[in-house]
């Protein structure tokens, strides 16, 4: 018979704690955060639209004509990807980059007037898809929940 004694235990459960995958916050936020990405991911594919370029047009909608380093910090994503998303909205006709004349490193994005027109149509697919996801679930509640994931966001940053 192996001793126990010397066995190797995960930090945490000589004290009696457990982690159930199931429960853990993450993976349930994962699972959360796909299921919405999957039903919006649907609805922007009858317009043509891939989901990894909606938070770029939804920035743009908001701020037209902004610098391409802005546009990645405001989307949070790395200035790869933005380059990547860009390549292929500007190809679609969606956008257009332009140089600035004062610091010829600075590049600014702006919306075609394809690209501003879409908004009339993808914003109420995203409308729905919120409000699907949301059925049946009180403002009250949805304004608490916001504010539990405001307070999660500010105490991993913090740390």
């Amino acid at each position: 018979m192996p001793n126990r004694s010397n066995a190797k235990t995960p930090a945490g459960a000589a004290r009696g704690q457990r982690l159930v995958h199931e429960e853990a916050l993450g993976f349930q936020l994962r699972l959360t955060w796909e299921a919405m990405r999957a039903a919006l991911q649907e609805k922007l594919a009858t317009r043509e639209i891939r989901f990894a370029h909606w938070s770029y047009l939804r920035v743009l909608w908001a701020a037209d004509g902004i610098s391409q380093i802005d546009l990645s910090e405001r989307v949070r994503r790395v200035g790869g990807n933005t380059v990547s998303a860009l390549n292929a909205l500007e190809r679609t006709g969606l956008v257009k980059r332009v140089r600035s004349c004062v610091d010829r490193r600075t590049v600014y994005v702006h919306l075609t007037l394809a690209g501003r027109a879409l908004e009339h149509v993808l914003v109420p697919l995203a409308v729905e898809t919120q409000r699907k996801a949301t059925r049946g679930i009180g403002r009250r509640r949805l304004a608490s929940f916001r504010r539990v994931l405001a307070q999660i966001q500010s105490n991993l940053r913090a740390s």
